[in-house]
Parts: structure tokens; sequence; C-alpha cells
């Protein structure tokens, strides 16, 4: 809602746009940026797990971890044991 107010649209014509451009639904674009700063911050920090999916806004450790699992198609921890 906050971008399309942004953007001068309603939410829901936001999210065609969205869709159009990107392939994604918003909530799939925006899971996947999440995943892709965790990727990130697992290769260049030590951050723990637990501090990395605070930062990037997940309220739900397992979600999170199935999130990345499906994007990345391994764990958070053994992605960062092979990168």
């Amino acid at each position: 809602k906050g971008i399309a107010e942004i953007l001068g649209y309603t939410k829901e014509y936001a999210g065609i746009i969205i869709k159009k451009e990107t392939g994604l639904t918003f909530s799939a674009l925006l899971q996947k940026k999440k995943c892709e700063k965790a990727a990130e911050l697992l290769t260049k920090t030590t951050m723990s797990v637990g501090e990395i999916i605070e930062e990037t806004g997940y309220a739900n450790q397992s979600f999170f971890r199935k999130q990345f699992k499906e994007i990345y198609g391994t764990t958070p921890l053994n992605f960062r044991k092979e990168n």
C-alpha cells in the first residue's frame, strides 16, 4: 500500500505493474529481495543466521529458512559454507 501511494496508484494497480515488469507478485519480489540481502550478508559478514533474519525483516525464522531454501536450494548455513 505504501509503495502504491508513493507512486500515486491504487494498491491493486501497483501490483499489476510490478507483476508485469518483474514477472513476480509484490510479495514474491519482496521475499526474493530479502533473500538476496540475506545471501549477501551470509557471504560478506560473520553475522549469525539469527541476526541476518532479524536484519532482513523476517519475523518468523522457519518461514525465512523455507523461503531461502526455495530460492537457493540449500539452507542458509550450507550456503555460507559453500560460498
